[in-house]
């Protein structure tokens, strides 16, 4: 980038373009380099809501990585924003504020399309986790 204009004009335009330019640069290269390492057929999730810095930080460096290859967000906001496939998470506060499986008063949870229904989601997800720690840490 190069800009032309008066001495004192061009210095007081430096920082802000700097700061402008840098951080989407710095974030789309970042993505763009995941991507290459991680070729085509991998898919790329970002996921850095928590992490980035300034009251719009977040909403940008979604765009970002997106622009640089990955190909979804859990930032609900920026996928409604621009368009971005959203994937992801849900929050950790929400889970944290149970003491135990025996808070949850709902244990149903119906597919996004509600074409399909679990009854006992809760169940489920404990029987999944005693075959993960199974597998992991052993009989």
């Amino acid at each position: 980038m190069r800009v032309d204009g008066p001495v004192a004009v061009v210095q007081l335009l430096e920082t802000p373009l700097l700061n402008l330019v840098n951080y989407a640069s710095l974030v789309a290269t970042n993505a763009a380099r995941h991507r290459f390492v991680a070729g085509k057929t991998k898919i790329l999730l970002e996921f850095g809501l928590r992490r980035a810095q300034g009251p719009d930080g977040a909403i940008g460096a979604s765009r970002y990585c997106y622009m640089g290859g990955f190909d979804s967000t859990s930032n609900v906001a920026a996928g409604r924003l621009f368009g971005i496939p959203l994937r992801g998470t849900h929050s950790h506060a929400f889970v944290s504020s149970f003491m135990s499986p025996n808070e949850i008063i709902e244990k149903s949870l119906q597919s996004s399309d509600c074409s399909t229904s679990c009854e006992d989601f809760v169940s489920l997800a404990q029987t999944w986790l005693s075959k993960i720690q199974v597998l992991c840490i052993g009989p």
